[in-house]
């Protein structure tokens, strides 16, 4: 336990609610915690408000995946101290698991919690606002967090990472892997589906070990068969998988299920074996090659990102080239850059052959410019083409337009301004302009 944090017992406020602001960073696992925490926090009486708004309770939850995400969590509670000085100014999360001595020493910062005990939170807030002596439950496990103006619903399915690879502290955060049970899963996704939400964003840790914690082992793939069963969720999204975690299952789902969101995004990190095997990970680019292809032939329009590591220690320029030219021909439809960030801690960072920071950036930069054609060159193929896409919100400004977003991960732009928020249409695109796709709904 990384408890970190002193008694301040506040007054009890009789005459309002308890103002609230939660700010998130880093992956939807953490966004589907906060929702979390401030589901229970309202079944407790507190209003939610916006970060900058005055409030009587700031809470961040951290990231701590790169030295910028740290960053930018220090910078945070630092600016809820200054909007109230008198406020309870609390860290949760990664951040708070690794280093709670850092955060706790930040001016302004009363409570620290990691992932392991993020649980009393709550606690703490009870005994901070409220003049009962009672303790509330405390599992944040049992409810169903949505976001009321969220478009889409976050689904975690589980916790935690068992890999150990080299660059990674995300695992020591989070712990070992584990799985919800396929009925806890679905009945929270009848639940939001009660709720109004037609789409679902299956998300975790590391989702590809779905089940391998259980007596009886499952897969993705089976959670997934059982969602399509016995819920009404109308679209059911992946997120994030290791080439390898794609099985004949998961790309049946993909090809042959149409609410099953012709989406995926690829943990690749590299295209480089010898770089692969650095990083301890168990990815094969040959084998994530004839994947992408594979999904890029049998599902029309189909959505393939990446995550890609910039400069890992010991990367040769041939290496480096292995990784350009795997990103240039493969049928990506955008790819997300990383320079590489060694982690405290971690094997990478131990490393002695780190490359200098210029061509860290440098291959950033080539890699990125790739990014930006890729994702420009797929959605100018999408010209002329019809998609099912949820409707997000209306466009601020003049334009006016009404956001939404396709089955394929796209943002549109759609003329329509009747369309309910979270509903479902099908779309025409009539126009795209570089990373602008305009679009018209045909019912």
């Amino acid at each position: 336990m990384n408890l970190a944090y002193q008694e301040k017992k506040l007054p009890f406020l009789k005459e309002r609610k308890v103002k609230l602001a939660l700010e998130t960073l880093g992956c939807k696992a953490n966004v589907y915690d906060s929702e979390s925490i401030a589901a229970r926090c309202e079944q407790l009486g507190f209003e939610i408000v916006p970060f900058e708004k005055g409030a009587d309770v700031y809470v961040v939850n951290t990231c701590t995946v790169t030295h910028a995400a740290d960053r930018s969590a220090r910078n945070l509670l630092r600016k809820a101290h200054r909007l109230n000085k008198e406020a309870l100014v609390i860290a949760t999360g990664c951040s708070g698991e690794m280093y709670p001595e850092q955060l706790r020493a930040i001016d302004g910062v009363d409570a620290v919690f990691g992932t392991s005990d993020r649980h009393q939170l709550i606690e703490y807030l009870f005994k901070s606002f409220s003049p009962l002596e009672e303790t509330p439950p405390s599992t944040l496990d049992d409810l169903v967090p949505y976001h009321q103006q969220r478009a889409r619903a976050y689904l975690k399915i589980q916790d935690g990472c068992d890999r150990r690879c080299t660059y990674c502290i995300i695992w020591r955060a989070r712990g070992k892997s584990v799985s919800k049970t396929i009925p806890e899963l679905i009945q929270h996704t009848n639940a939001l589906v009660e709720a109004g939400y037609n789409e679902i964003v299956l998300t975790g840790i590391h989702i590809g070990s779905y089940g391998n914690d259980f007596d009886e082992k499952c897969k993705l793939s089976d959670l997934v068969k059982a969602l399509l069963k016995h819920t009404d969720i109308k679209r059911i999204r992946l997120t994030s998988l290791d080439p390898e975690g794609v099985d004949d299952d998961i790309k049946h789902l993909l090809e042959n299920e149409k609410r099953v969101c012709r989406y995926l995004h690829l943990s690749l990190q590299s295209a480089s074996n010898t770089v692969i095997k650095r990083m301890m990970r168990k990815t094969d680019s040959h084998q994530a090659r004839k994947l992408v292809q594979s999904l890029d032939k049998h599902i029309p329009d189909m959505a393939i990102s990446a995550d890609i590591i910039a400069g890992f220690p010991g990367e040769t320029e041939e290496e480096f080239l292995e990784t350009k030219t795997f990103l240039e021909e493969a049928p990506l439809s955008w790819i997300h850059v990383f320079p590489f960030s060694a982690r405290e801690g971690t094997a990478a960072a131990r490393r002695v052959d780190k490359l200098d920071p210029q061509v860290v950036k440098q291959r950033a930069r080539e890699l990125s410019a790739i990014a930006h054609q890729k994702r420009e060159a797929f959605y100018a193929s999408l010209q002329g083409k019809i998609c099912e896409a949820i409707v997000i919100d209306k466009r601020q400004g003049e334009s006016g337009f009404t956001t939404a977003i396709s089955d394929n991960d796209v943002p549109l732009l759609l003329a329509e301004k009747h369309l309910a928020h979270r509903s479902l249409c099908t779309v025409k695109v009539e126009k795209v302009e570089g990373l602008k796709v305009y679009g018209t709904c045909l019912e």
